[in-house]
């Protein structure tokens, strides 16, 4: 995924982790962030066979919520339940929440588009209509 942001020129801090102040160890890993139009978006890629449920976007959500400005994005090779589906409508109301689909940034880096202008458009249908865009 990195040398995929990087080719869309897009502002990378690659995958990190947040470690304890008082030798707690590691509190939270990020697979990373990206940087477009001004706003930071916490990202999230999840390899799993089964379609992602609840529990494996609430860590995710949670990382997000905890973090004053930024906003997610989901990434994942399998879709999405509609219980996971329902939790993240719910969050809306408090937090940007995108996703994608692995088929998405595939069919994207066949075709003309570019990953801002496909990011654009699902924050429009966020923001403006309520709707979750992504390709099943």
């Amino acid at each position: 995924m990195n040398h995929f942001f990087e080719s869309e020129k897009i502002l990378l801090r690659e995958s990190f982790t947040i470690t304890g102040e008082n030798n707690e160890g590691v509190i939270q890993q990020i697979d990373g962030a990206i940087e477009v139009s001004n706003h930071h978006y916490l990202v999230e890629m999840k390899w799993c066979k089964e379609a992602l449920g609840p529990g494996d976007v609430a860590q995710h959500m949670m990382r997000i919520f905890l973090r004053s400005d930024a906003r997610g994005i989901f990434i994942s090779e399998s879709g999405y339940t509609d219980a996971a589906i329902i939790d993240i409508k719910k969050a809306l109301s408090q937090k940007l929440i995108i996703l994608f689909t692995l088929k998405e940034l595939v069919l994207l880096l066949e075709g003309d588009d570019s990953f801002e202008s496909l990011l654009k458009s699902k924050v429009e249908a966020v923001q403006l209509d309520g709707r979750l865009l992504y390709a099943l």
